[in-house]
């Protein structure tokens, strides 16, 4: 555990951002660092449907899905 927690910490400051204001993380959330708004904002926009996702990645064999 403390191995994936170093690893996670060791992301801060990689990667793009789209910058501007922070969330205002607690830093008991386990974050190496705080997030733009910004780019929580760009992630929820993207989100597929749930059609899409079950377009590309069927579950054969699933009892409610092939109930509708």
């Amino acid at each position: 555990m403390y191995n994936n927690v170093k690893t996670i910490q060791g992301l801060k400051g990689k990667g793009p951002t789209l910058g501007g204001e922070k969330l205002g993380l607690n830093p008991l959330c386990g974050y190496p660092e705080d997030l733009s708004i910004a780019d929580i904002k760009k992630i929820l926009d993207d989100c597929p449907s749930v059609e899409e996702l079950v377009r590309k990645y069927p579950v054969e064999g699933n009892f409610l899905a092939d109930r509708g």
